[in-house]
Formats: C-alpha cells, structure tokens, sequence
C-alpha cells in the first residue's frame, strides 16, 4: 500500500503549484502564500514516537511506553485536551508560527553560556589572493553591507526548495540584532526604525581587538557604502589605538561567555556604574555586527575552527546575531548566536561574500558621523573582580571541550549517488554504525531538519536510529552476514531515513509536535483541567530519545565555507558536523574533555565505516 502523504504537504504543493507563475521576485514578497506550520495528528505522532524509540529501548521499557502512550491518547485522556488546546493556540492570529513563541523560550530561558552551547562557527575558504588582514576586513563589510542592501530593497533572490519559495523572515535578524541578558529569561534586540521596520539604518559596526572595543561608521551620513580605502584607513586607526593590550580586568566582551543570569547580573550592575556605560551597550548592541581582528596565524582547519569557535573570549561578543573573525593572515570565520537565526542566512551572505569579494568600492567621499574611536566603560573593583572570574570560567570551559576536523578522501558525493544512495542517509548510517561500534549499542542521534517551507519556519527533529538502520548495523558487524544482505539492508534503511527526512519537512515529526503538547501544559495545562505532568513527558523513552548522544548537521551547500561546527548538547556526546563534497567527505566534531578518547576513537570508526560501507556497495552493484 502507497504511503499516504501528509496533508500539510499535499497543501503546500498544490497551493504553491498552482501560484507558481504568480511568485513576487521581492525577497519577503511570498511570505504571505506561504503555509502555516501544521499540527500533526495525536495517533499518527504517538504510533511514531513508539516506532522511534524502539530500537533503543528493552522489550519491558519498550512494554511500558505503550502502556504510557496508550494512557496519553485515549479519548478524553491528557493527550486529547492538550491536542485540542495546541489547535486553539495554532489558530491565533497574533501567530505566524505555533512553534515560535515555545521556540524562542527554549533559547532565551537557557541559562547556559552562548559560546560553545550556543553559538555555531563557520570557518571560510583560504584568502586566495594573498590579501592582509586590514584588506580582508574591509572587503569582508563592503560585500556583508552590499548583502544588506539586497535584504533593505528586498533584491536578494528568493530561497527555493525544488522550485517553491521558502521563508525568507530570518534575513531580518542578522543585522543590528542582539541577544540581550536577563535574569530568568533574555529577550532578543532586534533593529526597528519609521522608514524600515525590522530593517537596521545604523551605519555603524563595532571592532573588537587587544580587548578594546571601537566603533566604527562604515556607511556615510546618507547611507551610501564607503570605499575599501577609506575603511582600510579606520582599521588601521583602530589597530594604532588598540596597539596596547587591554588590563585582562577591562575586557568587557568576555562577560558575554558567562551565565545568562550571571552575565544579566553583571550587565545590571555596569548600567549602575555610571551613565555612559548606556550610551557605549546601546552602541555595541544595536551595531550592524561585530568585526573581530585576530592576532593568530591558523594554518590547519582545525586552529582555524579554533579561533572562529571561541578564540581566548576577550575580543568577541557573543551575543551579537553574527561576528566576523579575522586573523592576522587574513583567514576568517564567522560566529552566529542562534536565538534569532539558524544557520542558512549566515551561509547565504558567505556565498555572496565569496562570490563578490568587495570587488565592487563603495562610493566615497560622503561625511561619516565620526572618526573611530574606542568605546569606554567605567569600572567598578567589584565588576573587575567579575571579568576576572568570567576570563577564568571560560578558559577552563574552553580546555574542557575537545575538538577535531577529520577528512576523509577515499570518495564523495558522487560516488554515493552513482551507487544510488542518498548522500546524506548515506553518511547517516556510517554515523550510526561508527556509534554502534565504539558503544557496542544503539544510542538517539538528532540530525537537524529545515521546516522553511512554511511561514517562519525553523527546524524539526530527524531521528536517524531505525529499525532499519538498526538491522543494517547488526548486519555490517555480523562475521556471517553476506555482500548482497548487507547491501540490501543498507538501502532498506536509506530509504526509511529519506522518508523520515520528507515527514520532518512537511511538519510531520514527532518532537516538535510533542514539545508543543508541553509547552501547552506548563502554559495553560491548568486551565485545560490537567493539574499533574503527564507521564509521557518523564517517560524513558521520551528522556532517551532527546538524550542526543549525536547531534548532527551537514552542509547541503559549502561554497565559501570549509568548515562549520558547533558544540556537544550533552556531556557524553558529540557535536558533528559534515560537508559531502563531491570527492571527499569531511567530519567537523566536539566533545567533553573527558570523551577525547572517544572522539578520536568515533572519528576513526567512521572513516573505517566509510570505507566499508562503499566497497560493499560497489561489490554488489557490479
């Protein structure tokens, strides 16, 4: 029997299909037909959720999560209010997005440091015309303001998925926003202005070095860009000023690596302090973004994932939407917060960078508001003790995460899709079987899925531990398994993760739907007359599915980029990233000090399983 498609799909096809030839070229200009987020049926997400977790439960765990689901979705049950509860809120019409509101809780109530937790990296190709690090810098802010320009007039062309536009709504966060401290929960500063709501008209960007910082007008009094001359001219300035180190207590940056209710505590008593600590935030937080000049020299991709993940802290914001760094031999990164954004719109304005490369000057001559200068902060004894104690907590944060870019060249992509195997469920399995050979069982894996087909759209949940990913590996580890068994089943569970990967982008996944359902509980459960938890929300199989021993992305599109990577979500975990280039494959991957052993172990279990993996295919389809 065909499997049924999802209705959120069949909608976005046919309503999109049919307004084909009726697509606005403006950047935000499809917003409007684009579909809302639906809310999946109860049973289909409850049968799923027990089909999920099956493969990593025991026969009585498993025994007893039916019982719990079953109790969660009969009739008149938990379940059933909350289902018709987060259909309620869904229908609002102050909401764009039923997942938004629950989405930006869970970023902005984590108390958790931004850097390496939070924050991800992407490091970018080599300066490949020799140019210095003052020449970088400044074809790096001509061509990011000429992508701005793009966004401001809507011309930067519309994001497609196989021919359908997607949600363009991020491309508003990346300029002048900032995550701002506070206690229990932050809030997000996003740009606002008469002329250009939710477009920044600042004209200025904030240089951190030597752990100073400067600000720096890098469009004219009217708005036009600068040349490459006149800002290479500011930044050497700014070098000549900052040539002198920082005191290790005056590096304001740093605070942002703390403890959000720390660094909310710290930031509330720098306000206090005196009044023109205001005036020099406001200007670091409603910056365009944030330019980070170097001292290091990275000749490896792993020194460079180094400096672009987190550096020594002190000449960084974290908080800022995104910041460049440079380094003295003119490689760079950039290094995004992401409350506000996922990482699409970061690799969209790489592509254009590398495509455009300042290339085209600025126009010159206008009046600019003010020379550069460094921003001064009044400091008390009590908040230097303080930047103290942050430079402390992170350097030690910073030698208790381990880190490792790993390539492997035996082939790539298109060997892959010779074999007619999907790239990524391809990679998948080898991670899956790589685990399994380093822990000896099947552990949750979370592969990030883009949902920006429908209206601010963000991410769900691919679960990539099937039964059929699961068969696969106990035939790969099999000494009695034959060639053609194991081939089979390797494309078995390929298809079953592509079918997964089509439900998650369709709005059909399971753990959206059930953060959702308790979300709705701690809003409103009371008023829905469930006064206790459910269980289903404490149950193991709930607790083991989101425990992300593997939390994974890959890179679709690495132009420009060499590497990305981000930090591991649990303390026995791995933060992995991976580029399917045509002939290679490369593993970006973090964890805990005390999992270094580990990682290394994991990145050797791969490149092995890789290897594996392709000789058998090939065998078999000779």
């Amino acid at each position: 029997m065909a499997k049924q498609i999802p209705k959120a799909q069949i909608n976005h096809d046919n309503s999109t299909r049919s307004s084909q030839q009726h697509l606005s070229k403006k950047t935000f200009g499809n917003q409007n037909i684009l579909p809302r987020l639906p809310v999946p049926d109860l049973f289909d997400t409850c049968n799923k959720l027990i089909e999920w977790v099956e493969p990593l439960l025991s026969e009585n765990e498993l025994r007893q999560t039916k019982k719990v689901v079953d109790e969660f979705q009969r009739p008149g049950g938990d379940g059933e209010k909350l289902q018709e509860g987060l259909i309620r809120w869904s229908q609002r019409s102050d909401l764009s997005n039923w997942l938004e509101p629950f989405w930006n809780d869970m970023y902005l109530k984590s108390r958790v440091p931004v850097p390496i937790n939070r924050n991800f990296s992407i490091g970018c190709e080599e300066n490949p015309v020799g140019l210095t690090q003052i020449q970088r810098a400044a074809a790096l802010i001509i061509s990011t303001l000429k992508f701005k320009v793009l966004i401001d007039t809507e011309e930067l062309e519309v994001d497609q998925e196989k021919g359908h536009p997607v949600c363009m709504m991020q491309f508003k966060r990346l300029f002048s926003a900032t995550r701002i401290p506070k206690r229990e929960r932050g809030q997000l500063r996003l740009p606002s202005s008469i002329s250009h709501p939710n477009s920044s008209s600042e004209k200025h960007i904030v240089v951190l070095y030597n752990g100073h910082i400067f600000v720096m007008d890098v469009l004219t009094e009217s708005g036009k860009l600068r040349t490459s001359e006149e800002i290479e001219k500011d930044l050497v300035t700014i070098i000549a000023m900052g040539e002198e180190k920082a005191p290790v207590d005056a590096t304001i940056g740093i605070l942002t690596t703390m403890n959000r209710d720390d660094w909310a505590d710290a930031r509330d008593m720098l306000l206090k302090i005196h009044p023109h600590n205001k005036d020099s935030l406001d200007t670091v937080e409603t910056a365009l973004f944030a330019l980070c000049l170097d001292d290091s020299s990275p000749d490896t991709l792993e020194e460079l994932f180094i400096r672009i993940f987190h550096g020594e802290g002190r000449d960084r914001w974290f908080d800022k939407s995104f910041q460049f760094i440079v380094c003295k031999n003119g490689r760079f990164g950039v290094s995004g917060e992401h409350s506000g954004i996922d990482g699409y719109p970061v690799h969209r304005m790489i592509r254009f960078i590398d495509e455009d490369n300042g290339k085209v000057e600025g126009h010159g001559g206008g009046i600019v508001r003010n020379e550069p200068r460094k921003l001064g902060f009044h400091l008390n004894d009590e908040l230097k003790q303080v930047i103290m104690h942050a430079s402390r907590s992170f350097n030690s944060f910073i030698n208790n995460t381990e880190k490792g870019v790993f390539e492997f060249t035996d082939f790539g992509k298109d060997s892959i899709k010779i074999l007619e195997v999907h790239p990524d469920a391809f990679a998948q399995l080898a991670l899956q079987l790589s685990l399994y050979k380093l822990f000896g069982k099947f552990l949750s894996t979370y592969e990030v899925v883009a949902t920006r087909r429908f209206l601010h759209g963000r991410t769900e949940t691919l679960r990539s531990v099937s039964l059929e990913s699961a068969k696969f590996i106990k035939n790969m580890v099999s000494a009695s398994c034959d060639d053609n068994t194991k081939a089979r089943s390797l494309r078995e569970a390929a298809q079953k993760h592509v079918a997964r990967m089509m439900e998650c982008m369709a709005g059909m996944g399971v753990e959206r739907h059930m953060f959702g359902l308790q979300s709705i509980y701690e809003r409103i459960g009371g008023d829905l007359g469930i006064h206790c938890e459910p269980k289903i929300f404490n149950d193991r199989s709930w607790i083991r599915l989101r425990h992300d021993i593997l939390s994974t992305t890959s890179n679709p599109d690495p132009h420009g980029v060499v590497l990305s990577g981000f930090g591991p979500v649990v303390d026995d975990g791995f933060g992995i990233v991976y580029f399917i280039k045509n002939d290679s494959i490369i593993l970006i991957i973090t964890s805990r000090a005390h999992m270094k052993e580990e990682l290394n172990q994991f990145a050797s279990n791969f490149t092995q399983s890789l290897s594996e993996m392709g000789k058998i295919m090939e065998r078999t389809s000779a």
